[in-house]
């Protein structure tokens, strides 16, 4: 997962997000397939040993960026890496599962709602 890139750590962290959220054509079906993943794990002990080592993949490489950025004054106070980094999975997950099945009009504000989210987590 990216670190602080060229614009800051909360731009480099959401061109990287970004990728998960169902935007357009490869993106919108990776999407598809990890909500649907998740819901198959729900009912499946099997696959929810699998679904919950894959988010705690992404959890890591989200607290790695946010252990950066807060050794580098960029994370907001009062919170911390392991206090922010399911905020940020959330925001993702929940962007994803939201916008889904949005109409197009819906989607194209979620580039903005990730940004506004990240915003409330990161001071760059």
């Amino acid at each position: 997962m990216a670190a602080r890139g060229q614009n800051g750590y909360r731009a480099s962290l959401a061109r990287t997000l970004r990728e998960l959220l169902p935007l357009e054509g490869v993106r919108r079906e990776d999407a598809a397939v990890w909500v649907s993943f998740g819901a198959a794990a729900s009912t499946r002990d099997w696959l929810a040993s699998v679904y919950w080592q894959n988010l705690q993949i992404f959890h890591e490489g989200v607290l790695n960026v946010l252990r950066q950025a807060q050794e580098d004054g960029k994370l907001r106070r009062g919170l911390t890496p392991d206090t922010a980094a399911p905020l940020v999975t959330a925001l993702v997950n929940g962007l994803a599962l939201d916008h889904l099945n949005a109409p197009e009009s819906v989607r194209e504000g979620t580039e903005q709602a990730l940004d506004r989210g990240l915003s409330l987590i990161l001071t760059d």
